[in-house]
């Protein structure tokens, strides 16, 4: 029986330190790498201010713990965490034009007295998250009527955010979710058509 590289089910052999985490070595060194970029940046355009720049490396080691404890959740459990994750998403949303913080004209924020945060950055994960969900569910390549499904799935968190507005996050989130549908394995005709609209 042939086991596929990236089979879910099968159990990591560690070949590193960094393999007993679950991560990749090279991607995580270009995290680092990325990361130490931006801080030498920041450094630079605060004019030396070692506070900010102190700030910005306690999120990012925040979102580095995130991660390593995401990479030892197993995958059966963020999908079926993925529908309650995008209905949260969705919600948060909504809420925005009836109790959203508006900065410049524009309603991006929730202001929930211990943290303000923009519901769009959960949408970023949860829409591909929830389109991914809907077609591991379904046989592959999809069909016509499994394509449109996944669309309108897209299309509800696209405009919500767009409306805030936000074209720059609504098209990442479009493009993120039209990524997912392309890796479903989506047939050339429709690729084609999708082009030629």
């Amino acid at each position: 029986m042939m086991i596929h590289p990236y089979d879910i089910n099968q159990p990591l052999k560690p070949k590193g330190l960094l393999a007993l985490f679950h991560l990749d070595t090279t991607l995580f060194l270009l995290l680092l790498a990325v990361c130490a970029c931006g801080l030498t940046i920041l450094y630079s355009a605060s004019g030396g201010n070692f506070s900010v720049v102190q700030a910005q490396a306690v999120r990012m080691g925040i979102g580095i713990f995130a991660m390593l404890i995401l990479a030892f959740t197993p995958p059966y459990i963020i999908k079926n965490l993925t529908p309650i994750f995008f209905t949260i998403s969705i919600i948060s949303l909504v809420l925005i034009y009836f109790i959203g913080v508006e900065v410049n004209g524009s309603h991006r924020w929730l202001d929930l007295k211990i943290i303000r945060f923009q519901p769009s950055e959960l949408m970023k994960l949860s829409a591909p998250m929830m389109v991914a969900y809907y077609l591991s569910n379904r046989n592959l390549p999809p069909s016509f009527f499994v394509i449109i499904t996944a669309f309108i799935i897209t299309i509800a968190p696209f405009v919500l955010v767009l409306y805030q507005p936000d074209l720059g996050t609504a098209l990442l989130i479009l493009f993120a979710c039209i990524t997912a549908i392309f890796f479903s394995g989506l047939q050339w005709r429709y690729i084609i058509l999708a082009i030629i609209l």
